[in-house]
């Protein structure tokens, strides 16, 4: 572990995310830390975990310091869902790729960009997602929804909006600010959005700041993201992602190969795949 243990005496006490590489720079680990230094000297500290396996094989760590937690657990979650990295299995299909396309005064959400105006893809948009910025996103996204009821009609709660997941089709009333907010330019729609009735404002109160994860992991995320590799389309796609975010990494340290799990292997069950990928992986490092 003399890769790990050099890293920890020399990363900053900041928070970020951290990359494990094994031999020929082969991208095998992304983590996340509320303090690098830290979090490194406790992978550097012999202990029985998941991850005793991979600890000799690492030959290379790099770090992007962020700046708080909740901006590193949101990294490490997209660098898992681009890159699939195996020994991330756990994280690396917890991913929905959903776009959500507004035609007239309906809002659905699509694996494909056809019809009305698409927005996204959004990786962390739709039903069954686990981690903590795919959580706020699909939850926020239910909440936005919400939030449009509440604004247009006295009518009592749709059904497809009572829980946390999100709805495929939604009717919504016309809003202009409703696509700045889905491109991702402003979020002044959830403070502008309001209803007359008195027993709803704690909810709104508490759907507002639920929308606003939406936004940040959803549309705001999108921008930035194109912004940063000046592309002018309002979409990208999983393979976008994937291409972009291979890029950052590589700019941070130089051309790298990743050994992805594959949970869909044919003939294979869910579990017994990740297993096959993550020895695989393993055979392929030490080699």
């Amino acid at each position: 572990m003399t890769a790990i243990a050099d890293a920890a005496a020399t990363a900053p006490a900041d928070a970020g995310v951290y990359l494990f590489f094994g031999p020929g720079r082969g991208l095998m680990y992304v983590g996340k830390a509320s303090n690098l230094r830290r979090r490194l000297a406790q992978h550097a500290r012999p202990h029985a975990g998941r991850l005793d396996a991979i600890y000799p094989l690492v030959d290379e760590v790099a770090w992007e310091v962020l700046a708080d937690d909740e901006a590193a657990a949101a990294r490490e979650a997209l660098l898992i869902l681009a890159l699939r990295p195996a020994f991330n299995a756990s994280l690396a299909d917890d991913g929905r790729w959903t776009y959500v396309v507004l035609e007239s005064t309906r809002l659905t959400l699509t694996t494909e960009p056809r019809g009305g105006r698409a927005y996204g893809c959004f990786p962390y948009l739709g039903v069954g997602v686990s981690s903590r910025p795919a959580t706020a996103c699909s939850d926020g996204y239910t909440a936005l929804l919400r939030l449009l009821w509440a604004a247009a009609t006295d009518l009592p709660f749709p059904a497809a909006i009572r829980g946390n997941s999100p709805p495929t089709v939604f009717e919504v009333p016309a809003v202009p600010a409703l696509h700045e907010l889905l491109a991702g330019s402003s979020d002044r729609l959830l403070h502008e959005l309001d209803s007359p009735i008195p027993y709803l404002q704690p909810a709104l109160r508490r759907d507002r700041e639920a929308a606003a994860g939406f936004f940040r992991h959803g549309p705001r995320m999108v921008r930035e993201l194109r912004l940063r590799h000046g592309i002018r389309r309002r979409t990208l796609t999983r393979a976008d992602y994937e291409s972009l975010l291979r890029a950052e990494v590589e700019e941070l340290v130089g051309p790298l190969e990743v050994v992805a799990a594959d949970p869909d292997a044919p003939g294979l069950g869910r579990s017994e795949a990740r297993g096959r990928a993550i020895a695989d992986a393993m055979r392929r490092f030490a080699t």
